[in-house]
């Protein structure tokens, strides 16, 4: 991996590497029409896995809108606010790296000792056999910036990807030497459920509508 690019945007880290931008993945929901939001029931630890190091415990959460919308209100309204609030940013990396729809993953590191040496840009994902390097980091907190964390300190971003982060196709990602598979088939078909659900809940309201 190329060393970062210093993006004009302030609170931006970047890479420059660049992958996917030309490879077809699995499109995201948007295709096919989203849900509507406010009819989902499930909450924020669905969309989100863990991993965890010898000196660090890693939480990471799916901000695709196809994966939002499958939140009860309050979750929903919490992690989309979140991204909105960033909009600026993720519409400026996706402008300069030409990627239509990106990927966004909000990442959490916990330090469990003292003096802990991380690096955010290590993180990187498989999604539907494709890996990929994030192309931006926008920070939530400052010490994602830094290489080393204070014992029970945090560093928090959202990480930006040249491919969207297709939540109904399984995933696995890797910090260093450390990999999860826990985004597997028995989590896509929690979500297929819930979509399928939602799908089925507003068909019949409109059904129902359209019978007055």
């Amino acid at each position: 991996m190329a060393n970062p690019l210093p993006f004009r945007a302030a609170c931006i880290l970047g890479s420059a590497v660049l992958l996917g931008a030309g490879t077809a993945v699995a499109q995201d929901q948007a295709d096919d029409g989203l849900p509507p939001a406010g009819y989902g029931r499930l909450n924020q630890d669905n969309i989100s896995i863990g991993m965890r190091t010898n000196s660090l415990d890693i939480r990471l959460t799916i901000l695709q809108e196809s994966a939002l919308r499958l939140l009860n209100q309050d979750s929903y309204t919490s992690l989309n606010r979140l991204v909105e609030s960033k909009r600026a940013q993720i519409d400026s990396v996706a402008t300069l790296f030409g990627v239509p729809e990106p990927g966004l993953l909000m990442v959490r590191y916990f330090a469990l000792v003292e003096g802990t040496r991380f690096d955010a840009q290590l993180l990187t994902a498989n999604v539907n056999t494709l890996f990929l390097d994030p192309v931006a980091i926008i920070p939530l907190t400052t010490s994602i910036q830094s290489d080393r964390l204070s014992r029970q300190q945090q560093a928090v971003g959202i990480y930006v990807f040249a491919d969207v982060l297709t939540p109904y196709f399984p995933m696995a990602f890797t910090y260093g030497a450390t990999t999860t598979n826990a985004w597997d088939s028995n989590r896509v078909q929690v979500l297929q459920r819930e979509r399928n659900r939602i799908q089925s809940r507003v068909i019949q309201e409109q059904s129902q509508e359209g019978g007055r």
